[in-house]
């Protein structure tokens, strides 16, 4: 299949920088992605030497979307954020060189990106139904992430829950200021199968249930 795309770019040197101004913008076109075709709206990209924008990106397919806006720079006022609905997971599934890596579920909710390479930060609402991973069915998925305005605190709680078990819960918080991180993961009954694919390369036929917590605290380069 080919994939239909109107596109224009612009090169641009900045007196002053080594690296060039880039823009490119895309009216409309189609591509053919997981065996089918979708819509597509470039809008408007710009690349310098300290920041990227994109305005109006929009991938569709149907009911299916994921949209991209903002900009991505040091800055703390710049936002970068994602749109997810009704995004099939399934097409993430790989093969990696220790074994079959799969994913189920559907996509949806926002992700924003602030913070840059220097200080990163991530705030989410997502909700995937029906993960399953690697054979592991985990039920519905929430990932949510916010900022505590009067802590100065990037906080998290995130859960998948598979009917009235609570499989893996995640929960904690990020000073940023000191790059301080405090997290707690509880699983519940999950079949060590999961992590087959990660591990085969020092554990073969790995079999069980686990079940447990683990706590971290400290610095994010060196948790304990």
């Amino acid at each position: 299949k080919r994939s239909f795309l109107n596109i224009r770019a612009g090169l641009e040197n900045i007196p002053g920088t080594t690296k060039p101004h880039i823009t490119v913008t895309n009216d409309s076109g189609r591509v053919w992605l997981n065996n089918a075709w979708w819509a597509l709206n470039l809008g408007l990209m710009e690349k310098d030497t300290s920041s990227f924008r994109i305005k109006d990106f929009i991938l569709s397919r149907g009911s299916r979307l994921f949209t991209l806006n903002g900009i991505y720079s040091d800055l703390p006022g710049d936002t970068l954020t994602a749109i997810f609905r009704d995004l099939d997971l399934s097409s993430l599934s790989n093969r990696n060189r220790n074994g079959q890596l799969t994913i189920r579920g559907i996509l949806g909710g926002y992700l924003q990106m602030t913070g840059g390479k220097r200080n990163p930060l991530f705030f989410s609402r997502i909700n995937i139904s029906g993960l399953k991973l690697n054979g592991e069915n985990l039920g519905n998925t929430r990932l949510v992430s916010r900022w505590d305005t009067l802590n100065h605190t990037m906080v998290f709680n995130s859960s998948s829950q598979l009917g009235n078990r609570i499989a893996i819960t995640a929960r904690g918080s990020y000073i940023p200021a000191h790059r301080q991180l405090t997290a707690d993961l509880t699983m519940d009954k999950i079949n060590l199968r999961m992590f087959a694919p990660f591990t085969d390369v020092v554990f073969h036929d790995l079999t069980g249930i686990l079940s447990g917590n683990i706590h971290a605290k400290g610095r994010l380069s060196h948790p304990d």
